[in-house]
């Protein structure tokens, strides 16, 4: 019985932190937070989103954003509950272009308000999201954002989002 108790212990484990490891958004809450999070700001309003396109089964999402002549290539990864488990967002300029840094920013500033649209407010999460930009500055910065972790690092200039 004892045996018993602890196999179902271990799989009731295994599977709790298998669903911890699931983001709090879907593909398409995603699509629709990032358009209404970049209005929130004037300048992110001039972000230009494109249509989040599903691929691979549904398994990944593909989205761009446009800010002037600098675009973010946008990749979603999807488990079978249509939830998110990664969001990766990469510049095609870099971190010494303006456009760059503040299309990074503002889609820093989006995702953070999508994670946590009641805990972060707008200006909490614009602080956080440039602070952990001034920490990447001279090698990756990782940080605990609530209960996800995100990754900023300039070369690649890239974002990526996922869950602890």
């Amino acid at each position: 019985m004892k045996k018993l108790f602890l196999l179902a212990l271990v799989l009731l484990t295994a599977s709790a932190s298998a669903e911890q490891k699931e983001l709090p958004l879907t593909a398409k809450q995603f699509d629709k937070g990032v358009k209404k999070y970049f209005n929130t700001i004037p300048q992110c309003a001039e972000m230009k989103v494109d249509e989040l396109r599903l691929i691979n089964d549904g398994a990944n999402g593909y989205q761009e954003f446009k800010l002037g002549n600098v675009t973010f290539t946008v990749i979603l990864k999807i488990n079978e509950k249509d939830k998110l488990t990664n969001i990766q967002i990469t510049s095609t300029g870099n971190a010494k272009n303006e456009q760059a840094r503040q299309g990074m920013l503002c889609s820093t500033y989006s995702v953070m308000r999508m994670l946590q649209p009641k805990l972060a407010s707008k200006d909490d999460a614009l602080k956080q999201a440039g602070h952990l930009w001034v920490l990447a500055k001279d090698a990756p910065f990782e940080m605990t954002y609530y209960f996800d972790r995100i990754k900023a690092q300039f070369v690649p200039f890239e974002l990526n989002v996922y869950t602890n």
